[in-house]
């Protein structure tokens, strides 16, 4: 049976990932929970944390403080979902690294937007946006992901070349910016100055990664980078103003929302798919897709031309 999922913006998030806007809390919610039509087109839908929480941090609270004495005593004005105290990274006499507490105090909050203050034993701390630290990976010496998940090939920390043992007798040399002042992952380089760029631009304005790094890029390749999305495209190429939509709705029988659209009679089925989806009025799909022409049975096939038979007078 053929569903029919009532969406008013599609945009694309990676190689496998697609936002979807409802027009409603209710109309997304209502996707969200139909595992039916999600095990017919074989996805997976999920609400992504960024949309429905947010990061706080505040400074000053005595190590000698529990997590569950913080928990116990806080006043916040959103919903706390979660408390944990930071640690910083401390190397011993023998190169051993160790974990140290500190006084800044991460919140998980129910929430899309930050409070001023968070009150913990009465006590005013200013809130301010969690900033994620640039991951980078030690395998491939990229970023943005582990090692553990890594597939790429070892690379050498200083001569940006194969992996090898032993001391690095090569010259010094960048694998991103290519420079010959620094080894890979310094903190002067270039493309790390730029993901941490992205990172803070998530954090203080609570963007997806691909919407930050846009905003992140120079005016030049931001240009390029923000391409219009496909429901922009498909909508400027079927002018699709009430008249045109209703005379369409006409000819093809084709339902979409509240009124009838022709859509060039094609049909689009994820495959081995993974989703994201807002709980509010927006929902993300991983997919991918292949695409199959229908035919309109209605329409009546064309009939060919005959001469005719009868001889001229």
């Amino acid at each position: 049976m053929k569903q029919h999922i009532k969406f008013s913006r599609i945009e694309s998030l990676g190689r496998q990932a697609v936002k979807l806007t409802f027009q409603s809390r209710k109309t997304a919610n209502g996707f969200l929970k139909n595992h039916e039509v999600h095990n017919q087109l074989m996805i997976t839908v999920k609400v992504p944390k960024m949309l429905v929480q947010r990061y706080a941090v505040i400074y000053g609270v005595p190590i000698d403080v529990t997590n569950d004495e913080i928990m116990a005593n806080t006043e916040c004005e959103f919903p706390i979902i979660n408390i944990q105290r930071l640690k910083k990274k401390i190397i011993g006499t023998n190169n051993e690294v160790k974990l140290v507490d500190t006084k800044l105090i991460e919140f998980t909050l129910e929430s899309q937007k930050l409070p001023d203050y968070i009150y913990v034993y009465r006590e005013r701390f200013q809130v301010q946006p969690r900033t994620r630290k640039v991951r980078q990976c030690e395998n491939c010496k990229g970023y943005r992901h582990s090692s553990t998940v890594c597939k790429g090939e070892r690379k050498c920390n200083k001569c940006a070349m194969k992996y090898h043992e032993g001391a690095c007798d090569s010259p010094l040399k960048c694998l991103h910016c290519k420079s010959n002042s620094h080894q890979t992952g310094n903190v002067s380089c270039p493309e790390y100055i730029f993901q941490q760029k992205i990172n803070d631009i998530m954090a203080n304005e609570n963007l997806t990664y691909k919407e930050a790094r846009i905003q992140a890029l120079p005016n030049k390749s931001r240009s390029q980078e923000n391409k219009p999305l496909y429901s922009q495209v498909t909508a400027n190429a079927l002018n699709t103003s009430p008249s045109r939509i209703q005379n369409r709705a006409t000819r093809s029988g084709t339902t979409v929302g509240n009124t009838t659209q022709d859509h060039g009679n094609v049909i689009t089925q994820p495959v081995n798919s993974n989703i994201i989806t807002k709980e509010t009025e927006t929902v993300p799909i991983r997919r991918q897709s292949r695409t199959t022409n229908i035919q309109n049975h209605n329409s009546k096939p064309k009939t060919e031309f005959k001469p005719s038979n009868k001889k001229q007078k």
